[in-house]
């Protein structure tokens, strides 16, 4: 599917819940895709970064609150292409509002960290310049220095 088009499907199978997620597209493409998908049986993943890659305020997907079943967490800086993904709190996202616009929906859902294992390398370089502490854990795999550090991130958010 070319970017600019919605990622977000449906295939109907009795008894199934589907999900799809938010995608690269135009505000009122991706608002109508859902607006008409959107049911019991079909549910979203909401993705912050392919809204802000859309440039489309993340919150305007919260509309939706009561079909997102899954929040994706990675951060990203917008000036690099989509799927240069970073722990959240190293890019421009803003997630403190992202958590508060979900705290406030009353979202209790899984916020389910994304990693990128091509792009992992990537992370390293700029958590050698952000932070020295994350760097003392070379022993763990890069998955695990991406996960943690963004889950600590999210974590104290959340906890406001």
């Amino acid at each position: 599917m070319s970017s600019g088009q919605p990622a977000f499907y449906i295939q109907h199978c009795a008894g199934i819940i589907q999900c799809g997620e938010n995608a690269l597209g135009p505000f009122d493409v991706q608002m109508e895709v859902l607006d008409r998908a959107l049911s019991e049986q079909v549910r979203f993943t909401f993705d912050a970064a392919h809204a802000a890659f859309s440039s489309i305020d993340p919150l305007e997907f919260l509309r939706f609150s009561s079909y997102i079943v899954n929040v994706h967490a990675y951060d990203a800086n917008l000036q690099l292409p989509l799927g240069d993904w970073l722990p959240c709190g190293l890019g421009n996202m803003d997630w403190p509002g992202i958590i508060a616009g979900l705290k406030k929906i009353g979202y209790q859902g899984p916020v389910t960290i994304e990693l990128n294992e091509r792009q992992l390398r990537k992370v390293l370089e700029v958590l050698d310049t952000a932070t020295g502490e994350i760097l003392n854990l070379k022993d763990l795999a890069l998955e695990d220095h991406f996960a943690l550090y963004a889950r600590e991130y999210l974590d104290n958010l959340i906890q406001g």
